[in-house]
């Protein structure tokens, strides 16, 4: 004859979620610093940037859940603004090598530093980004 099995399970409190909260603050650390390094940092909002870097620095558990949404959406925030930073300078790069490319053909041999220089493939990506 068999017995019947029984599986017990230890009382859990899930009232209470676990949430590590080093992994949180490491994670708005590192965008706080990418987003600097990047110079995106300044196009959110006063109370955004200043929400970032008190959870970042402040000894808090993340147990609210406004909190935690309100931290996400200035993280997607920021990883829009990213996207759209590689997005214009790819395209400043890909003109300023067509650009250098014509001028070189026409004879203006120094057009090849062009293909070079930052400040014209900023200059480039972010006027023919405004059009479509």
């Amino acid at each position: 004859m068999e017995r019947p099995v029984s599986l017990s399970l230890a009382p859990t409190d899930f009232s209470a979620p676990t949430v590590n909260t080093e992994g949180i603050k490491n994670l708005l650390s590192s965008s706080i610093r990418s987003a600097k390094r990047h110079g995106i940092w300044f196009t959110l909002a006063r109370q955004e940037r200043m929400m970032l870097d008190l959870c970042a620095r402040l000894k808090l558990k993340f147990r609210s859940v406004e909190l935690m949404r309100a931290l996400a959406s200035v993280l997607s925030k920021l990883e829009g603004a990213r996207t759209s930073l590689e997005a214009r300078l790819a395209r400043g790069v890909m003109l300023a090598w067509a650009y250098s490319e014509c001028a070189i053909r026409w004879g203006n041999p120094s057009a090849k530093s062009w293909r070079n220089d930052l400040d014209y493939i900023r200059f480039l990506g972010d006027f023919w980004s405004r059009w479509p």
